[in-house]
């Protein structure tokens, strides 16, 4: 075999090199904050099952409000240790691109109406402002799995729920940009600092717990990550917007046919 001179130089070699090590070592560090962050979240409800377990023991006579009460605090703390073991298992499901998605032409804006009146219909939402702005006469269709998609509205909906407070807007809107289907769910809550909103899609994001201190509202943060990750496996895309004090913008840019 005829020798071939290296297009690239040393320097481009080193170069390329020190820049493959330096993602290498992100990715690592990445990995290695998502395991502790997991560790951190599964501690807290852990220790309460621990101590509700151990409170009970120490009883002689448990009256029935006492179990009655002991008891919801362990369903609570199992609600949360049980969302955040079905969110790792599914956002890991999410980037096996062996698993194909079950996508179809769905005419999109009947799919927002219906999923906007369901969201009207939930007690969760009652004490929100919930806003619908996708046009009558929106025609775009779009090639989505119907499931993974409602899963994506979901956590964003349930993202606005969290970060705002009793009387604040929740809204879901649509409409074309250039040749890009637009959708768009906008919160007037709390607002992201915006040294994070690069951050917010990042499986090791998570907000302060000083501004999310239901325990049972929160999780290990995937949320997010798992939208990101529907959207780009439809042949999407999701990006931020937001200001600290004034609400957060999620916006999902989807190809039309």
């Amino acid at each position: 075999m005829k020798y071939q001179k290296p297009q690239l130089t040393y320097d481009e070699l080193a170069a390329a090199l020190m820049k493959t090590n330096a993602e290498l070592k992100e990715m690592e560090q990445s990995r290695s904050e998502f395991y502790a962050n997991i560790s951190h979240d599964l501690r807290s409800p852990l220790a309460a099952l621990k101590s509700s377990v151990e409170y009970l023991q120490s009883l002689e006579h448990v009256s029935d409000g006492e179990l009655a009460g002991t008891l919801s605090i362990m369903q609570g703390r199992i609600k949360v240790m049980e969302t955040m073991v079905n969110d790792m298992f599914l956002l890991t499901t999410l980037e096996n691109t062996d698993i194909p998605f079950h996508t179809e032409k769905v005419m999109m804006g009947p799919f927002l109406e219906e999923f906007f009146f369901e969201r009207e219909m939930e007690q969760r939402y009652s004490k929100r402002k919930l806003i619908l702005t996708v046009p009558f006469d929106l025609k775009a269709c779009a090639m989505i799995d119907a499931d993974k998609f409602m899963r994506l509205l979901d956590n964003l909906f349930t993202n606005a729920l969290k970060y705002s407070k009793d009387g604040d807007e929740i809204e879901l809107g649509a409409g074309m940009q250039e040749h890009e289907l637009a959708i768009w769910v906008r919160d007037s809550g709390i607002g992201i600092p915006a040294d994070k909103v690069k951050r917010v899609f990042d499986r090791t994001f998570t907000v302060s717990k000083a501004r999310t201190p239901d325990l049972e509202k929160s999780g290990c943060g995937l949320g997010l990550s798992i939208a990101k990750t529907i959207a780009e496996r439809m042949g999407g895309r999701i990006e931020c917007e937001s200001k600290e004090g004034e609400g957060s913008v999620f916006t999902i840019f989807l190809p039309v046919i």
